[in-house]
């Protein structure tokens, strides 16, 4: 386990677990928190023995967003390097175990893949104090239907876990109890598949939201040719010609 003074950082290979660590403000961040994050990004990015992460909240909260005590009461600005600015390249799982607010709303949607507590709620509720979200008014959009996201973000309504799964924001909802239980288990089916196809599939899941379809094919075409002359795929081929469990080296 990597000590930080608001984050907890531990690494069980092949996983890594992320967990914000201010549950007296529903671990709400400010800039030095911001700092912390970055540095366990890009340790999770560059360790080769993690292939996956699982972002979640010390104890009722997710993240409530930037603290809007030290904004009040300081002249710091919201952070000016946001989590949404650092690629990763591997799959972060977003555990969400409450309210996930503004800010921890634009955290669990960075994720690759999302699941909720049945005590989730979602939202920003930035326009009811007299400011605006940074970031969110570009997730929520490209994460559901404009009318759906400009009722949300002009309202500054929160939805609960339901709503976020009818509307396709999370996955699944679980009892609050069998939240890290289910996300261990998603996070170990996603370890058994390999490292180099996860990370191109990633990469083409980001860049497709930027690209027509034919441009999204040809840049998918030309980044399997790289795979095709990896261990991995022949390791991939060979293991479904003999009908066995492949053994990936990530190379």
């Amino acid at each position: 386990m990597s000590t930080f003074k608001y984050t907890i950082y531990e690494k069980k290979a092949p996983i890594a677990y992320v967990t914000m660590n201010r549950p007296e403000s529903q671990n709400a961040y400010f800039n030095a928190v911001v700092k912390e994050w970055l540095e366990i990004w890009t340790d999770f990015e560059n360790d080769p023995e993690l292939r996956v992460a699982i972002l979640t909240g010390a104890g009722k909260g997710f993240c409530s967003g930037h603290d809007m005590s030290i904004l009040g009461e300081s002249d710091e600005e919201p952070p000016s390097v946001h989590y949404g600015t650092l690629y990763v390249s591997k799959p972060i799982i977003a555990a969400i175990n409450g309210a996930a607010i503004g800010g921890g709303s634009s955290f669990a949607f960075g994720c690759d893949i999302r699941i909720a507590s049945e005590k989730a709620r979602l939202g920003y509720p930035q326009v009811k104090w007299g400011i605006q979200s940074l970031g969110g008014h570009q997730r929520m959009p490209k994460m559901t239907f404009s009318g759906i996201a400009g009722y949300y973000m002009l309202t500054g309504e929160l939805m609960d876990a339901q709503e976020m799964y009818r509307l396709g924001l999370v996955s699944k909802v679980v009892p609050h109890e069998k939240l890290m239980e289910e996300a261990e288990r998603i996070a170990k089916s996603l370890c058994e598949n390999a490292p180099l196809s996860v990370r191109n599939t990633k990469e083409m899941l980001t860049r497709g939201q930027r690209m027509n379809i034919q441009d999204g094919v040809r840049m998918s075409k030309f980044m399997s040719q790289g795979l095709r002359n990896s261990e991995d795929y022949k390791e991939g081929i060979q293991a479904f010609k003999e009908k066995r469990k492949p053994v990936w080296k990530g190379r």
